[in-house]
């Protein structure tokens, strides 16, 4: 998180997603609660769409010192108006609300929740946050971060997929410049998009549930929240664009 950043308070945010939810009739669901001492609760968002479409899933707040996804996700709510062609979504809006009220990348039992959604035995909060998801077929899995090192590229997974991929990192890139850097964290890129890294994240979650399309979006955090939001409002308009084309079926 950029140092200037106001930092997330749960419960100011807990009350907006609860007003908006109200306001636009989306479904707001309280998954369970997590923490030690202090319990802190996990929802999730639902918005209706075509049934016969796959669902978009929009994830912010895994790490808890990455605003702008949760900040974002609240936005996309305020703004979005659903359409009968939309795919079905479920936002998940913050994923570690022990992380975001101290700023900190970890949970309450100082675990990178991001490094262990393929574990064998999956902690409490990670059973939570893919519940809601088991049943659904994916098509659009999108989860928003935030590269301290000042880079805007995507983590994607399912190579064959790379023209799609390539339209959406392109989409993006009219907010901010994809990185020109080769390779990133050692890893290698190709078009700004580094393909199916093995690291137990939430995303190789969903891609090895089945989703047709899941990215990691790492927005630069040293660019203006305004910038971060606004790139990460873009590339779910181009998924639910995409979806609304194709069915995503």
């Amino acid at each position: 998180m950029n140092a200037s950043d106001e930092p997330l308070l749960n419960e100011g945010y807990y009350s907006e997603l609860r007003a908006i939810c109200r306001r636009k009739g989306f479904g707001l669901r309280r998954l369970g609660s997590v923490g030690g001492a202090k319990k802190r609760p996990l929802f999730a968002v639902s918005v209706p769409g075509d049934a016969r479409s796959a669902t978009t899933v929009l994830v912010g707040g895994v790490h808890g010192d990455e605003i702008s996804g949760p900040l974002a996700l609240l936005e996309f709510l305020r703004r979005h108006r659903p359409r009968p062609a939309d795919p079905p979504i479920i936002v998940l809006p913050l994923c570690n609300p022990h992380g975001s009220e101290r700023q900190t990348r970890r949970n309450q039992a100082r675990l990178d929740l991001n490094r262990h959604f393929l574990d064998t035995r999956r902690i409490k909060d990670i059973r939570l946050l893919t519940a809601p998801l088991l049943r659904r077929r994916i098509g659009w899995f999108i989860s928003c971060h935030e590269d301290d090192s000042g880079q805007y590229y995507l983590h994607a997974y399912g190579r064959r997929r790379h023209k799609t991929y390539r339209r959406m990192a392109a989409a993006g890139a009219k907010v901010i410049p994809l990185t020109k850097l080769r390779p990133v964290r050692d890893l290698p890129l190709a078009d700004g998009i580094i393909y199916d890294t093995i690291d137990g994240s939430f995303e190789q979650w969903a891609y090895e549930r089945g989703a047709i399309f899941s990215v990691c979006l790492e927005a630069p955090d040293d660019r203006p929240m305004t910038e971060r939001v606004r790139l990460i409002l873009r590339l779910i308009r181009f998924a639910i664009a995409d979806s609304r084309r194709s069915g995503a079926v």
